[in-house]
């Protein structure tokens, strides 16, 4: 059934919001081969009011006696108000409570990868890199990059206990060769929110101008075809030249419009069974309706060499060039929101477009229990000592104690947050920062928004959770995303091939999605496209990530 959009404005109040964990990082003043001494010595302001609270309240600081040194990208958000994890008071308060002192090393935006190759090529390894080997964990540990934690499990005792408590993690923290690959973030059910209430995933889906919707007498879209009559009400109605936002590269990583077709934009699984979306029949009807949509001008005509990045979204959204966004995450829709004047707009999040009005579509963003991206998994290096490995590993592992948990989550008691009827409250450093600072931002200050270690989604103010709630209950109505690929890896002594294949394929399939939906490869030449897929080794691809038996088996 049809839900009225101002049901939506009712229930979608939002301010700002859950921010997605990956993403963009920024450039900081270390590289990767280069010791992080200068910044770390570097006192900010934050760290003198920390300190200074610190005395205050009887603390005393514990003489040093470990230094660790850890290399791990800096997200954009953390650039604005750290210039280095040293300046987070979170990891301030650990050198206190632990007298171990980290060296953090930040690569610079956009040279992660490289300044990671660099760093591996040389051998000059810190202690800790939370940074994933593109050919697995397996390889890394094949070539004594990376040191599993098979015999060092002693010294971690409470991610022990984590891996214990559920098969899934269990199987998530196995490597394909029967390694504990290193330290995770857990996004566990029973953490998400005061009593677990809340779901981590998805974390994103489509959005639209809901004020637009209110103007026009439209309803929420659901299908396919409501789609198409309200982008069509948005270019004609409201003046819209954008009226959807497509990503540059056609597609949707977390196949929205694309899974209405019952494919999904990459890998996916269904059954057990490993498929690739581009070269199943689904993904021509998806191209179908994307060329239709460009030749009707309801897409940009330029959107392939438009820019990705919020600042672009936002100057589309708010100016009334754009009227919905093909992926939202959870910190965008409320930054949208944010630049409107009071009254002048608003974003809300919609379901997942289906074909038709009741269908559930099984694809979309998902947040695995165990969190894969680059910055979410941290891998101990061979260049640890064997005199040294106890001590690295036991502080790593006091990451995941109850203390901690409440320490990465809500910073500290009495500065960032109050203890009120025996729930965490955020003072106003978080929920109304007297410098400007929005509660993403400030929350790489005073807490650590987020990272390896047992991860709370909803560790927010109020209003936050609230609207982030909002938006992920409406992605779920309709999307059970049961044909999510879980965070299996390939084989090791096929890794080095399956990245040839993918690299070639990837690229061939960036340049024929644009030609198809701008019409300059027409739709009769798909069985060709796909065709040549094979002939690229796609289907060799899709047999080495045929591993979830091995994945089951852990």
């Amino acid at each position: 059934m049809r839900k009225r959009i101002t049901a939506i404005l009712l229930t979608l109040a939002m301010a700002l919001s859950l921010t997605a964990c990956g993403g963009s990082t920024t450039e900081s003043s270390s590289s990767a081969g280069s010791a992080s001494s200068e910044t770390s010595s570097e006192t900010s302001s934050a760290a003198s009011e920390t300190e200074s609270s610190a005395a205050e309240s009887g603390q005393t600081s514990t003489e040093v006696t470990e230094t660790i040194s850890y290399w791990t990208p800096l997200h954009s958000n953390a650039a604005q108000v750290l210039t280095t994890w040293n300046d987070n008071e979170v990891f301030q308060e650990m050198e206190r409570q632990t007298g171990v002192h980290v060296d953090f090393i930040h690569p610079p935006v956009g040279q992660e990868l490289e300044q990671y190759n660099l760093m591996v090529a040389s051998r000059n390894l810190p202690d800790i890199i939370s940074y994933n080997y593109p050919a697995g964990a397996d390889s890394a540990i094949d070539e004594n990059i990376y040191r599993p934690l098979d015999d060092l499990m002693e010294y971690c005792p409470n991610m022990q206990a984590i891996i214990d408590s559920n098969d899934e993690i269990r199987k998530q923290m196995t490597t394909n060769n029967g390694h504990i690959w290193g330290w995770g973030q857990f996004n566990l059910p029973e953490n998400q929110g005061d009593e677990g209430q809340y779901s981590v995933s998805p974390w994103a889906g489509p959005a639209v101008r809901a004020d637009w919707l209110e103007q026009l007498g439209m309803d929420v879209p659901e299908t396919i075809d409501d789609w198409h009559t309200m982008l069509v009400a948005f270019r004609d109605e409201m003046g819209a030249d954008v009226p959807l936002i497509l990503p540059k590269t056609g597609r949707s990583g977390n196949s929205m419009f694309v899974s209405a077709f019952g494919v999904g934009a990459g890998f996916y699984q269904v059954d057990g069974t490993v498929k690739y979306g581009p070269i199943e029949p689904g993904f021509k009807e998806y191209l179908t309706l994307m060329n239709q949509w460009y030749n009707e001008g309801l897409l940009d005509p330029d959107f392939a060499a438009t820019s990705s990045d919020t600042n672009f979204y936002s100057e589309y959204l708010t100016t009334g060039r754009a009227g919905s966004i093909v992926e939202t995450y959870q910190d965008i829709v409320p930054l949208y929101n944010s630049l409107f004047t009071e009254g002048e707009g608003e974003i809300v999040a919609v379901p997942y477009p289906v074909l038709n009005e009741g269908d559930e579509i099984h694809l979309g963003s998902n947040s695995p229990i165990v969190e894969s991206g680059d910055g979410r998994r941290d891998y101990l290096t061979t260049a640890v000592s064997e005199d040294r490995l106890e001590a690295v590993c036991r502080w790593r592992d006091n990451w995941y104690t109850e203390e901690s948990t409440m320490l990465f989550n809500y910073g500290i008691e009495g500065r960032s947050y109050n203890m009120v009827d025996g729930k965490p409250v955020f003072t106003d450093l978080i929920a109304d920062n007297p410098d400007g600072l929005d509660y993403a931002v400030a929350s790489w200050k005073y807490k650590l928004f987020c990272g390896p270690y047992i991860y709370n989604a909803f560790a927010m103010p109020e209003p936050q959770v609230e609207a982030s709630w909002a938006s992920i209950s409406t992605w779920l109505s309709n999307n059970d995303r049961a044909e999510e690929m879980p965070p299996s890896s390939v084989p090791s002594d096929v890794a080095d091939e399956y990245r040839s294949i993918m690299t070639e394929v990837n690229t061939y399939l960036d340049q024929m999605v644009l030609s198809f939906i701008m019409g300059m490869e027409p739709l009769d030449n798909f069985d060709a496209f796909v065709q040549e897929m094979k002939d690229l080794g796609i289907e060799t691809a899709i047999e080495y990530q045929q591993g979830l038996d091995t994945y089951n088996s852990h």
